[in-house]
């Protein structure tokens, strides 16, 4: 990923029901950026899987991770206003070791996402986590107030479900 590679992002399948159990996160109406580092290179891609410009304090923000042996896959969300949303963590492993893939599952990948984010702790105008209701309660919850306040939506993850690059997944 990142250097020579295009990088996919997991694409939703439309109107899933979720089953019980299942977590959700509110649906931006952005751009879609996933962002991957390799070495030291910081890579952005579109929803397509095309190379995309990245804001210059977002990319400053994530130079702490170059040079470092890691290898990291972001995925989010780009708003209007320049804030990036990350919502899930593709791909984090140390030089050519194992790691979190994407076979890794949601769990363990919105786990690590947010250890990383805390470790990485970029301002709030540059780089925001998108929150996660993992409770039945928290999601209807969720579900309300996204209604409430007239938003985009709510997309609804399977906890142990994988991220498939480039392609529509029930999972989502």
């Amino acid at each position: 990923y990142g250097m020579t590679t295009p990088f996919s992002p997991m694409l939703a399948a439309p109107h899933g029901r979720p089953s019980p159990g299942w977590w959700a996160q509110q649906k931006l109406d952005g751009h879609r950026r996933a962002i991957t580092i390799t070495g030291n290179k910081i890579t952005g891609w579109s929803r397509k899987g095309t190379p995309a410009d990245l804001p210059a304090p977002l990319v400053e923000s994530l130079q702490c991770f170059t040079g470092t042996g890691w290898t990291i896959t972001l995925d989010g969300e780009l708003m209007a206003d320049g804030t990036w949303w990350a919502f899930d963590l593709p791909v984090l492993r140390h030089g050519a070791g194992g790691g979190l893939t994407a076979r890794s599952t949601q769990t363990d990948r919105l786990d690590a996402l947010e250890r990383l984010y805390n470790l990485w702790n970029p301002d709030q105008g540059t780089a925001r986590l998108l929150p996660v209701a993992r409770t039945d309660e928290d999601v209807t919850r969720l579900v309300k107030t996204v209604g409430r306040v007239g938003g985009e939506g709510v997309i609804y993850k399977n906890p142990r479900g994988l991220y498939v690059e480039g392609k529509r997944s029930n999972q989502w």
